[in-house]
């Protein structure tokens, strides 16, 4: 089960750099604004709290779906994707600059729901926004998750 994970991590390691950043292109060309490039995309980076903004990604549970007696194996897998972005004395254009990075990685998803033919689906489930207080410092970050399902297909030789 463990390969499924991987590949659905792999598929989003693949698909969501070059996506997001197409996003954040239309963004920054319909407001009129400058956005910060996403420092890096990495697979359960979560400790990686100096980088800004960041996007980390993890699995967080598998269920098998096919019905029994079919030949292909079905997975929907459970990943939550998080962006984090450390908040300046600015707020509001922080609140802003969050939501449009939000808007980004929502509108790559939905352009091409199978990650560029590495899944059979991804949806998103739910999307949640929120400060993050580092106990080590007094800096304070935004952080959005957004819950994932992603569906993969595997057809046994």
């Amino acid at each position: 089960m463990a390969r499924y994970a991987a590949r659905v991590l792999d598929a989003l390691l693949t698909y969501l750099p070059t996506a997001i950043e197409t996003q954040i292109g239309i963004i920054e060309t319909e407001e009129l604004i400058t956005l910060p490039n996403i420092y890096d995309y990495r697979v359960g980076e979560w400790f990686e709290l100096n980088l800004s903004p960041f996007v980390f990604m993890y699995t967080d549970k598998m269920e098998k779906v096919s019905p029994a007696g079919q030949r292909n194996i079905i997975y929907d897998v459970t990943s939550i994707l998080c962006l984090r972005y450390k908040m300046s004395p600015d707020i509001a254009n922080d609140s802003k600059t969050v939501l449009h990075y939000l808007t980004a990685i929502i509108d790559a998803i939905n352009a091409d729901p199978t990650l560029g033919g590495l899944v059979s689906v991804c949806l998103i489930n739910e999307i949640s926004i929120g400060a993050i207080e580092q106990t080590d410092s007094s800096e304070t970050s935004y952080g959005v998750t957004i819950d994932l399902t992603i569906r993969i297909h595997e057809n046994p030789r």
